[in-house]
């Protein structure tokens, strides 16, 4: 019959002292640098957010729908941020700045409180039967897409 060996050493010898102090001076700088590595994404500061806040409604007559503009980022200018309508389809209507923007050709008209800058208040009004519900409107700079939102 054949004699079945044991996992386990009946002797006393193991990894010397020193090999076993390295191991586990490399064990604990490996764990740090992983801990170290994973927590110093989470510690960075957040970018800053470059984001419009718009609420989207429709005027009292129920002719427009409303975009006002709730927060914006400083500085942005009606020449250089621009509008973007697409339809149910996925079909691009039209992008415009907010200064070209003239209700007669886009359906759609740019209505400043004053001022150089996009401000909050400041309110974009849309035709309601060029542009039904669910239409997607996008407003973007030249370097990022601001808000995106459905007209509901």
């Amino acid at each position: 019959m054949s004699r079945t060996r044991s996992p386990i050493r009946k002797d006393r010898h193991a990894v010397s002292p020193v090999i076993g102090t390295l191991l586990l001076v490399a064990m604990t700088v490996m764990l740090g640098a992983t801990l170290y590595v994973a927590l110093s994404g989470l510690l960075a500061p957040a970018p800053a957010l470059h984001a419009m806040g718009v609420s989207i409604g429709r005027s009292s007559d129920g002719t427009n729908w409303t975009l006002t503009i709730v927060s914006t980022p400083t500085g942005l200018r009606p020449e250089t941020v621009r509008l973007s309508v697409v339809s149910l389809t996925g079909e691009l209507i039209f992008t415009k700045t907010f200064a070209e923007l003239r209700y007669d050709l886009h359906g759609a008209v740019y209505a400043s409180r004053g001022g150089p800058a996009i401000a909050s208040g400041d309110r974009i009004l849309m035709d309601t039967l060029r542009y039904p519900t669910y239409f997607d409107v996008l407003i973007a700079d030249e370097t990022s897409t601001l808000f995106r939102g459905f007209l509901v």
